[in-house]
Formats: structure tokens, C-alpha cells, sequence
């Protein structure tokens, strides 16, 4: 009787397992949209492209850059909303990150 009583605990502790990460699974899915942030929809009129901020060939750079310091400049800059300032010091300035 002891090892039917085991059984049907594990059993029982499996499918309770299983369920859970069934559930856990089904609500990661459920939010896949969320993920996308930007889109046609909620990207405000007016809107300004500063460029590719991406170095081309970034990943196999021997210098270690990755960004364009133009295109980060130009996005500071949008961001401050003062010409001047095109450093990332300035965005961190207004505490707003």
C-alpha cells in the first residue's frame, strides 16, 4: 500500500509541476506583443530619425566601438533639446534616465 501511496504522491506532484509551467509558458506567449515597443502606431507624428546608431561591421571591430558618435550626438541632442549638448553627461544631467 505504501508504494502505491508513493506513486500516486509523485504522480500527483508531476502533473501539479507540469501545470504550473504550462501556465507560466501560456502567459509569456500571451504577452509576445508587449515585447515589440515601437511601432507604427505609437511612434508620435513628427518624429526624427537620427540615423543607424550602429557602427557598420561593429561586431568585428578591433577598436572595441559599436556606436556611430554622430548619430549618439544627434540623439542627445533631441533629447536635451539643446544643440550644445551631445553628450551622454547632459541626458544624465536632466535625470531623467
Amino acid at each position: 500500500m505504501s508504494n502505491r501511496y508513493r506513486l500516486i504522491t509523485g504522480l500527483s506532484a508531476a502533473v501539479v509541476i507540469v501545470a504550473v509551467l504550462l501556465c507560466l509558458c501560456v502567459v509569456s506567449f500571451n504577452n509576445i506583443n508587449d515585447v515589440f515597443a515601437f511601432n507604427t502606431s505609437n511612434i508620435a507624428s513628427g518624429a526624427v530619425d537620427v540615423g543607424d546608431i550602429l557602427l557598420e561591421g561593429y561586431a568585428d571591430r578591433a577598436d572595441g566601438k559599436v556606436f556611430n558618435g554622430e548619430a549618439m550626438a544627434a540623439l542627445y541632442e533631441k533629447l536635451t533639446g539643446d544643440s550644445t549638448k551631445t553628450d551622454i553627461s547632459d541626458v544624465d544631467a536632466l535625470g531623467t534616465l
